[in-house]
């Protein structure tokens, strides 16, 4: 016997909302999340999927590295496509990298993302629609990779002060090619499947400023390397590790704040920053490479691990700087390590005796936003950062500085069964504020669900109810048809509609 889906109604929605059902469709809707993009199905049968609209979203940030495949309840889809107006007017974006699966792009994708200094277009890239790169002020490269230069329907505004990188045996072709011969500067690099990393030729030379967003976990090797203009970095606290000379001869940089989420820092990752004089860590930092500061002035070095990393003699090249640990009992663990930490003059930090937030709970709709603030205190602490995270960036993001931003209406989607407690756990959200310190302070602020929205409904006459055993059709909050059953379905909130009739429903 096929085990039927649990359902509870929500608030019955009169007749005349199957009008107003439209509502909930919007110009490009999305069937699902991955790792804080949206996709939308393409081909159930050939397991193909695209991404779709990001609702121009503020909260993404950095570098976008969209993946060449993506899970959809408990499937594998290749992504193939990037439809029309995807990425538009997503402002914070500096870098976006295309996979070597997608062949098609569509009208406007990457429109007025006026941030974007650097878009890498994978190898299969074919068709490119128009006005894809419409009011991109601060673009600098284009890295095209496919050997065959990709059709291009319109440009749109052209910046051909940006420069274009391609296979170097497609130089020619490329130089012209419709649309791509507008670019003034045509520079080659090695054919895909070089080892070398296509950073490596193109780099981010000219970045000044760099923000790593929540969905990057590890800086790869070398990646930011010889960036000689780069003087600010901020780095997520959802980064984990920071690769072999990551950011080696970076020499603008006077100080970098590692998160409290990284606990890895490989070798000569910052070697030969001649200028930065203060370098900061976290609680989790375990392992420093080789020479990861060499040739760095280090005047003070801040670190709240309790356990001393495991680090060289040669990691720093500069010892005559001052070491700031957390706690005395720390002090003495790093006096008596058999390596690199001993040779410091240390000092014991002030620490925080607490942290001051507006815990008030945050709800409202998707797209809206709240600025959040947090101070550690006393005012004299001797690392006053804090560092924001959300525990469900599906549901809302939050950036450095603590603005959120609502992407899902948890009045809407929060299931009905308080007992579901892995429906429940994936549905809730709270926004977390955190020092460097070890057990240091932390406050939070729960997304919260207005319970008023979403009811149990008593219906008294069973001719206003769906028959659920004659067809329907199923949608989910953002308006996009899911098909003409509720088997199957995820937990979460559905519109059901049958002629007239609209009902919310609610599967777990």
């Amino acid at each position: 016997m096929m085990k039927r889906n649990k359902i509870q109604y929500c608030n019955a929605i009169p007749a005349l909302a199957a009008v107003l059902l439209l509502a909930f469709s919007p110009i490009s809707a999305f069937a699902f999340s991955f790792m804080g993009l949206n996709y939308s199905v393409i081909s159930e049968s050939n397991r193909t999927a695209k991404v779709a609209s990001q609702n121009n979203s503020k909260s993404l940030s950095g570098s976008i590295i969209i993946p060449s495949v993506v899970e959809y309840n408990g499937e594998i889809y290749t992504v193939t496509e990037i439809e029309g107006n995807a990425f538009i007017e997503c402002s914070n974006i500096v870098e976006i990298v295309v996979p070597s699966t997608t062949t098609t792009i569509g009208d406007g994708s990457f429109a007025f993302c006026s941030s974007l200094e650097i878009l890498d277009l994978g190898e299969a890239v074919k068709s490119i629609g128009a006005d894809l790169y419409t009011g991109l002020s601060n673009l600098k490269t284009v890295i095209s990779r496919n050997p065959t230069p990709p059709t291009i329907k319109d440009w749109g505004t052209v910046r051909t002060s940006a420069t274009l990188y391609v296979p170097k045996s497609a130089m020619e072709a490329y130089s012209i090619a419709s649309i791509w011969s507008y670019f003034e500067n045509i520079e080659g690099i090695e054919n895909s499947g070089s080892d070398e990393p296509i950073y490596s030729y193109v780099g981010f030379k000219d970045i000044q400023k760099l923000t790593v967003g929540y969905l990057v976990e590890k800086i790869e090797d070398k990646q930011f390397s010889n960036c000689t203009r780069l003087s600010e970095i901020t780095l997520d606290n959802n980064l984990t590790a920071i690769g072999d000379e990551a950011f080696s001869g970076c020499t603008a940089l006077t100080e970098v704040v590692l998160p409290p989420s990284v606990k890895t820092i490989g070798a000569e990752a910052f070697a030969g920053n001649s200028n930065m004089t203060s370098i900061i860590m976290g609680h989790n930092v375990t392992t420093i490479g080789e020479k990861a500061f060499d040739r760095c002035p280090a005047q003070t070095v801040s670190i709240t691990a309790q356990t001393p990393p495991a680090a060289s003699d040669n990691t720093f090249s500069n010892y005559t700087g001052m070491l700031y640990v957390q706690g005395q009992a720390a002090a003495d663990a790093y006096y008596d390590a058999d390596f690199c930490w001993f040779q410091f003059e240390g000092h014991v930090m002030i620490e925080p005796a607490g942290i001051e937030m507006d815990r008030k709970p945050i709800s409202g709709k998707p797209g809206d936003t709240f600025q959040l603030t947090a101070t550690l205190y006393p005012e004299d602490v001797t690392l006053p950062q804090v560092f924001w995270r959300s525990t469900n960036p599906e549901i809302a993001t939050v950036d450095k500085n603590g603005l959120v931003t609502l992407h899902a209406d948890l009045g809407e989607i929060m299931p009905m069964s308080r007992g579901a407690e892995e429906a429940q756990d994936m549905l809730s959200c709270k926004i977390i504020a955190e020092s460097l310190y070890a057990d240091g302070p932390v406050a939070e602020v729960t997304v919260n669900v207005n319970d008023s929205g979403v009811e149990d409904v008593v219906v008294d006459n069973d001719n206003d109810r769906i028959n659920y055993s004659e067809p329907v059709e199923v949608y989910n909050l953002n308006g996009m048809l899911m098909g003409e059953s509720l088997n199957g379905l995820t937990p979460g909130i559905y519109i059901v509609r049958q002629g007239k009739l609209v009902e919310k429903v609610a599967v777990k």
